[in-house]
């Protein structure tokens, strides 16, 4: 860089880092502290400690992942020996930790007589807002388990995804003619469902079937909305 150019550009900086601060800056103090940053060996000791982090982070990251799988496993040895777990857990989308964190906060499901009593339980029951006579939308009540809630809701985002049956299903509630769904409305509906399909699977002891989900979809079949 020309030295009258340099000269300029300095000169240039000095003002306005004198117009930004609050207190007086003394120009040598500036000059000193500028050369200093120049001759500094920093910037190659910072690159080279941050270069060690992050190599020390990616082995902390693998060593979870495999401590992560390992308890998967685990879990998933301990889960099956609930009734209608293995079941379950073959629906495509449903994972071993869905299904033991829903029956570490549901139970035994021969305690209910109704799914209806573990949607109540998660907070997925509907009530319509309204005062006097005034009418607001409906929503979900939100008192119960909020883990259990959003455990379920969770879970339905990758089953709308991967699950032909539970996609279809989405797909409906999204575009149907009357009442669509917004999409987070649309996953509560798919959680409510998932409910009654652990709670069938658990209590009579059969296998989930994606085909028998398409018939019963009210697009296709025309039936009432099971969900």
């Amino acid at each position: 860089m020309p030295e009258d150019i340099r000269a300029a550009s300095e000169e240039t900086l000095l003002m306005e880092v004198k117009q930004a601060a609050t207190r007086a800056v003394g120009i040598k103090r500036i000059q000193a502290l500028k050369e200093v940053a120049e001759n500094s060996v920093g910037l190659q000791v910072g690159l080279q400690m941050g270069r060690q982090e992050i190599r020390y982070l990616l082995d902390q990251y693998q060593a979870l992942e495999e401590r992560l799988i390992a308890l998967e496993a685990q879990l998933k040895e301990l889960v099956l020996h609930i009734p209608g777990s293995e079941e379950m857990m073959a629906i495509k989308g449903v994972s071993a930790i869905t299904v033991a964190g829903f029956f570490a906060e549901v139970g035994d499901l021969s305690n209910y007589q109704d799914p209806r009593q573990i949607i109540k339980l998660a907070g997925l029951n509907l009530k319509l807002n309204q005062s006097g006579y005034f009418k607001g939308q409906t929503t979900i009540t939100k008192r119960g388990r909020k883990r259990l809630r959003n455990l379920l809701y969770q879970v339905a985002r990758p089953l709308s995804l991967h699950n032909d049956g539970f996609k279809q299903l989405h797909h409906y509630y999204r575009y149907r003619t009357t009442n669509p769904l917004s999409g987070k409305q649309s996953f509560i509906a798919l959680s409510r469902k998932l409910i009654k399909i652990f709670f069938l699977i658990g209590t009579r002891n059969c296998t989930f079937s994606e085909e028998q989900m398409i018939r019963d979809i009210p697009m296709i079949s025309d039936t009432p909305e099971a969900a």
